[in-house]
């Protein structure tokens, strides 16, 4: 299905045309401001690159010729169905060349890498400037840049890094999870909320500082991209340029007073790397379990700017709260499922709508992905059951099915395991990695003493191996589902008999299956 299928297909029922409320040359000119920190010595780019240039000279001498092999491997590994550059060359194009083009290819690569110098087509690309969500169209700075790279400068830089992975992975901070294989941000997530849930077992509390950074891509210095500040009695749980400053104490004041020391070192750090900090979006939030403080909210002054206190700042995509009870993150996650309802429900029309094959698949990789993103982290929450009404409207769209209709026959329909099933089983995969899985940022880890016995962290989650989680699904769902009912299989993950019918007539069956019609003389009929 196209892109532009799909916003035909959005929940909007009026849906105007929208013209563009700037400029190309405004949005050009933010981001040419974007690139430019106030903080940048003069110089500093020419400088920069110099530097560059002489240290690939340096290692250019041992930097063996690319191989066949690995211009094949690199190959495989590029994505297709991505937008060219200026050059208009795609990467199934690329595919399809010869032997004697791909021989081209391989000598320019390895040319590139003797002389230290690209094609300048390379260095030019296509700026395409989308919206931000909730900015207004007439401020540039609410538009986010997508550069499209020639896709033959993308090949060259993936056969490099192929060859300096395990070099730079080897000089990385630990506390970096963004981009590094074995590492993800429901890890990242996991480890960010362990440490809270500790907190709360020695009755301490968590503070925290979610620093944002303006046009961080932009402004990024790469020579020092592998340093990274440390600070005293404060730890740091950074995705990128996602930075969360965390410190534990049983007073406010001890708190603020860490991360105020810790924001000042950052000040420098960022003065002399040609970073921008934003003090306007960075936010504070303390978490704890004492009620009676409930309203108390950190103070911290950072570049002469008051930080906003936020009670429910949003890390990596998941809302969090001062008890880590997850309610807010429930409602949002619902609201998103039901907005993705609505493209599943108009792909599902009664007379032309798509097979069910088809329906189930689109369920899962809309509705079912958006429910389920970090589920390891909060589906062990008593909010988590919220999110259940919209999922279960989305096996109802797929099946046809209507409410009265119980649910453990709705799932067998959908061939879909119930919501909480599904998400244990997220999470016990994701216990079998943190506790195999050296680069798991909570391997190993010392879990305190476990005082409070309503708390449900992490470390109460069964481990179950990834290749195993199928069939541990199932297991579930089937001592879940103790119902029985001729007209239909047992619990799978798999449509029913009938799934290769028409619309109408899948819809008409599955509704006999539950002997449920919307009248008495529709089901009799």
């Amino acid at each position: 299905m196209s892109l532009a299928t799909i916003k035909r297909l959005n929940s909007e029922k009026n849906v105007q045309t929208r013209v563009a409320a700037v400029t190309p040359n405004q949005v050009a000119n933010q981001l040419l401001q974007n690139g430019k920190p106030a903080n940048k010595e003069k110089g500093h780019k020419k400088r920069l690159k110099g530097e560059m240039e002489q240290a690939m000279r340096d290692s250019s001498d041992q930097f063996e010729n690319f191989t066949p092999d690995e211009l094949n491997t690199a190959m495989i590994l590029m994505k297709t169905g991505k937008a060219a550059g200026l050059d208009g060359i795609t990467t199934e194009m690329i595919q399809h060349f010869g032997p004697k083009t791909m021989s081209w290819v391989l000598n320019l690569f390895n040319n590139c890498v003797r002389t230290c110098r690209i094609p300048n087509g390379w260095r030019k690309t296509k700026v395409v400037a989308l919206l931000k969500p909730g900015k207004h169209p007439k401020v540039p700075k609410g538009y986010r840049p997508i550069s499209l790279l020639c896709i033959l400068y993308k090949l060259y830089e993936r056969m490099i890094m192929a060859r300096m992975s395990l070099t730079v992975e080897e000089n990385l901070t630990p506390d970096q999870a963004g981009f590094r294989p074995g590492r993800s941000t429901c890890g990242q997530l996991l480890n960010l909320s362990q440490y809270i849930e500790d907190g709360f077992e020695e009755k301490r509390i968590t503070g925290t500082v979610f620093v944002d950074l303006t046009a961080a891509y932009d402004t990024a210095n790469h020579k020092i991209l592998l340093l990274k500040p440390e600070f005293d009695r404060t730890r740091r749980f950074i995705y990128a340029d996602d930075l969360c400053l965390a410190t534990q104490s049983t007073s406010f004041n001890a708190i603020e007073t860490r991360l105020t020391d810790a924001l000042s070192s950052l000040t420098n750090y960022y003065t002399e790397n040609s970073l921008n900090a934003n003090s306007s979006k960075t936010q504070v939030c303390a978490f704890h379990l004492n009620n009676h403080q409930a309203n108390t909210k950190l103070e911290i002054i950072w570049n002469d700017q008051p930080l906003k206190y936020d009670e429910h700042p949003v890390y990596l995509g998941v809302t969090l709260d001062r008890t880590l009870s997850f309610s807010q993150h429930a409602m949002n996650v619902k609201a998103k499922v039901a907005a993705r309802n609505s493209l599943l429900r108009k792909l599902a029309n009664s007379n032309w709508g798509a097979d069910p094959k088809t329906l189930r698949t689109t369920a899962l990789a809309l509705s079912y992905s958006t429910a389920e993103y970090s589920s390891a982290v909060w589906a062990r929450s008593c909010h988590a059951k919220k999110v259940h009404a919209e999922l279960n409207n989305a096996c109802r769209i797929v099946t046809g099915q209507l409410r009265p209709a119980t649910l453990p026959l709705l799932y067998r329909t959908a061939g879909i395991a119930p919501p909480d099933i599904r998400r244990q089983t997220h999470g016990s995969t994701e216990k079998h990695k943190q506790e195999t899985d050296l680069r798991h940022p909570l391997f190993d880890h010392s879990y305190p003493r476990a005082r409070l016995k309503s708390r449900k962290s992490f470390r109460i989650v069964e481990s179950v191996q990834p290749d195993q989680a199928a069939s541990h699904r199932l297991e579930l769902w089937n001592t879940w589902d103790n119902t029985t009912n001729e007209a239909i299989q047992p619990p799978k993950e798999q449509l029913p008999p009938g799934r290769e019918l028409q619309r109408k007539d899948w819809v008409t069956l599955n509704r006999a299956r539950a002997k449920v019609g919307k009248t008495a003389s529709t089901l009799h009929k």
